[in-house]
């Protein structure tokens, strides 16, 4: 290829790579949703470790699940509500008793809201779960 001929793809590449961007479409779920507010996953993970739970506060959609795993080889761990119903409730309401190592427990938030949590065999060890409706 020629001096001349290199040369003319040089300033046609830079003329497209320049022109670029300036009139493309806007991103999905820009515009009227622009406030940055994106929708939670509909399934979070919290391992619990022997310093806390991991994440300590999680955001999941309404209906969505929560699965609480002991990682911790050395020590049974909890994660609870502070007030547990009397049988089955969806009031976002849970204990997962005493978890050994790996060990999953599931739970499924029907309502909207923010409930705390803790390790009742752990003094100090909390977090929230947030359940959010679809936006």
């Amino acid at each position: 290829m020629g001096v001349r001929a290199w040369l003319t793809w040089v300033v046609l590449a830079i003329a497209v790579l320049a022109g670029c961007g300036e009139d493309d479409e806007p991103e999905p779920n820009r515009g009227a949703a622009s406030s940055g507010y994106e929708n939670p996953p509909f399934t979070a993970r919290v391992e619990i470790t022997k310093d806390g739970y991991r994440p300590r506060d999680v955001r999941i959609l309404v209906g969505g699940r929560v699965t609480f795993v002991n990682v911790d080889a050395s020590e049974i761990h909890t994660a609870q509500t502070a007030d547990l119903p009397d049988g089955p409730s969806d009031d976002n309401e849970f204990d997962t008793h005493s978890l050994t190592w790996e060990e999953p427990y599931t739970v499924t938030f029907h309502k909207p809201g923010k409930i705390v949590y803790y390790n009742s065999l752990e003094h100090g060890m909390k977090g929230t779960v947030e359940a959010v409706p679809k936006r």
